[in-house]
Formats: C-alpha cells, sequence, structure tokens
C-alpha cells in the first residue's frame, strides 16, 4: 500500500471512531504534525508504529494494511437503501445520524456521497418546520459541492450539478443555480444520434438497437421535464406570480400532454402524478369540487398498483436492451401524498370526499408497506 492510501486509511479509521489527531498523536507517541502527514500522504507511518495504530483503532494490521475505501455500486446502493429505511418508518433523527456516520467513514467516495445526499431531500419532504427544511437544504448543498469539485468522474460531476443547481433554486439562489448548471458541458452535436446509423452500416445490430433505446429514453425524459415545466409556468412557478401571466387552460393541455408521455416511460411509481398536477390547478383557480373530482380519479388508477414497487427500465417493451443503472431509492409515495395533500386541508375543513381520499391513501400505504 502506498503512502496516499494508508494516510486515507488512517483518516477513514480515526472520523470512523470520532477521534482527534490529537488524541491518536498522544497514543501513538508522535505529534499532531505528524499524523496531520500521514494522513495527507505526505510522510508514511514508520512500520514499528503499524501495531499500536491497529490496537487503537481495534483491528488486525492485516485490515489496517488492506481496509477497504473504494465500495462497489451493489454495496453503496444498500447503504443508500439502509439509511432511506429509518427516514421512510419516520425515525429521522436516526437515518440522519447513520447518514453523517457513512459520509465520515468514506470521506473520499464520491459516489456513496452523491447517493447518500438523497437522504436530505427525503427528509425535506417530511419535516413541516422551516428551520429544519433549510438545515436540510444547506446539507445537501454542501454535499453536492464537495463532489462537484472533487470529483474526477465527468458522469458524476454532471450529475452533481444538476442536483446542485435544484438545491440552489430550493435555496431561493436562482444566480449560484443558473451559473453551476452552466458548467455542464454541451457539445454542440450528440455523436449518440449518429453513432446507430454508423453500428447499422457496420451490421451491429444489437449495439444500434440498444443506443436508439437509450436515445428515445433520453428524449422522452427530456420532453416530460419540458412539458411539466411549461405547465408550471403558466400558473404556478413563483407565489406571487403576476396574473397576466397565468394560462390555466394552456397550463391545463400541458399537464395532459405530461400525462401521453409519462404513459412510454416504465416507472409506474409516477402514475399519480398528472391527477395530483391538475388537482393542484384546480385548487389555484378555486374549483375546489373539480380538484377532488381528480383526486378521486386517482384513487381509482392506482388501487391496483403499487406505487413503492420499482421497476426497471428494460421490463419495459420500449426498452428491453437497455442497461438499467436506475437507483432503487425507498420512497413511501403514499405517505408523501398524505403530507401533501394535508398541507392544504384547510381549504376541504370538515369535507367528507377528502377525508374519505386521505383515508383511502392510508389504507393503500398499509396495504403497499416497503
Amino acid at each position: 500500500m502506498d503512502k496516499l492510501e494508508i494516510g486515507k486509511v488512517i483518516k477513514v479509521l480515526r472520523r470512523e471512531n470520532e477521534i482527534t489527531q490529537e488524541q491518536l498523536a498522544n497514543f501513538i507517541g508522535v505529534s499532531v504534525a505528524a499524523v496531520s502527514k500521514w494522513e495527507s500522504g505526505t510522510t508514511y507511518p514508520d512500520i514499528t508504529t503499524l501495531p499500536l495504530l491497529a490496537n487503537f483503532f481495534n483491528v488486525t494490521i492485516d485490515t489496517l494494511m488492506n481496509y477497504r475505501i473504494d465500495l462497489t455500486d451493489e454495496e453503496i446502493n444498500k447503504i443508500g437503501q439502509e439509511c432511506e429505511m429509518f427516514i421512510v418508518k419516520n425515525k429521522m433523527d436516526e437515518g440522519l445520524e447513520l447518514t453523517e456516520k457513512y459520509l465520515n467513514r468514506y470521506p473520499n467516495n464520491w459516489k456513496l456521497k452523491y447517493r447518500l445526499s438523497n437522504i436530505y431531500t427525503l427528509v425535506l419532504v417530511k419535516v413541516n418546520k422551516k428551520e429544519k427544511q433549510n438545515e436540510m437544504i444547506n446539507r445537501y448543498i454542501k454535499i453536492l459541492e464537495e463532489i462537484s469539485n472533487n470529483t474526477t468522474n465527468i458522469e458524476l460531476k454532471e450529475a452533481s450539478l444538476v442536483s446542485l443547481s435544484s438545491g440552489y433554486m430550493m435555496n431561493n439562489q436562482p444566480n449560484k443555480a443558473e451559473e453551476v448548471i452552466k458548467k455542464i458541458y454541451k457539445p454542440s452535436c450528440d455523436p449518440n444520434v449518429i453513432l446507430p446509423l454508423i453500428y447499422m452500416q457496420q451490421d451491429k445490430v444489437e449495439e444500434a438497437k440498444k443506443l436508439m433505446q437509450e436515445n428515445l429514453y433520453k428524449s422522452l425524459k427530456e420532453a416530460l421535464v419540458s412539458s411539466m415545466s411549461l405547465s408550471s409556468i403558466n400558473y404556478n412557478y413563483k407565489d406571487d406570480m403576476d396574473e397576466k401571466y397565468i394560462d390555466f387552460e394552456k397550463a391545463q393541455k400541458y399537464i395532459k400532454l405530461s400525462d401521453s408521455i409519462r404513459k412510454l416511460l416504465p416507472d409506474q411509481r409516477s402514475n399519480h402524478d398528472t391527477y395530483i398536477y391538475l388537482y393542484d390547478l384546480e385548487s389555484k383557480r378555486g374549483r375546489l369540487d373539480k380538484a377532488l373530482d381528480y383526486l378521486e380519479e386517482m384513487i381509482d388508477a392506482i388501487r391496483d398498483i403499487n406505487l413503492n414497487k420499482h421497476n426497471s427500465l428494460n421490463e419495459h417493451w420500449c426498452y428491453d436492451k437497455v442497461e438499467d443503472k436506475s437507483i432503487d431509492i425507498k420512497l413511501d409515495i403514499y405517505d408523501m401524498l398524505i403530507t401533501a395533500l394535508k398541507e392544504r386541508e384547510d381549504l376541504f375543513k370538515d369535507n367528507k370526499r377528502f377525508e374519505n381520499i386521505i383515508k383511502e391513501l392510508e389504507i393503500l400505504k398499509e396495504k403497499n408497506q416497503i
């Protein structure tokens, strides 16, 4: 193991055990500066100190010399799901504590950090206090800033920049959001559009099919985002929206267009989205009976579907050649729906239809527990 790796190991074990550099230095009998140099990779600990280090961290020398820094994708996903389950079960403090423990244990595993950044957005939608929401947003931003500034993986860097831009928007920092999103390289021509045609001439049929399906999925996802954004900008992109920009009829058309696009995508967990957007639109128009109509239609549409079940991309006939790289994030969609609807329960006080809709969702939540 080279200097850099042994230094990383010492740093990981020290943080995992919540030990300061000074405490470690005192036990080993070296200066704090020496420990600092080990961890930065400037120097290498003398071989005679290895038994002391192993004893201090309660590991064998072999474990010390071969301690795992990197994790497989499967291990990263398992850690993410372990933390998410606490949030799903409303054990926020335990989930956040475990998340921070893993972040400290693997300080340079940017892929794990990106996976765990989702924990803070899960907590965000479950808490009501503004102070706690701001705390989650700021932690989310800090993690993503660290990833985007340090990772050498281009795909991970760009994904982090997209998420970071969303974080800045949640934090009401649109200028920063614009700044980071513009850091993503955008070629004038996407080679993946041309490559399938080349593969076809080379008789690389399977490669051509796979890339075409990937292009189709990407294009539909982008079309869905654009369509939903167009619905939003026509009626609710901000609370104090100028009335001259409000066009409920056009917004409704874009929502229904989004529904047509969504049906070509594989994840059934978003089957409720159209109804929720239409409910939101009619609520803002003051047409509460119509809003409840859409919620009741939603209940009928999702009654025999498990919204908490993750569907693999390649299970859909359109994308059977595509490798599914999606992450199965543990989300209780029913709990999120109930929480979101109750935020407007003052509009439907003592309304039996609204109360029955909440009861139906609670029954479905119990039926489809994660």
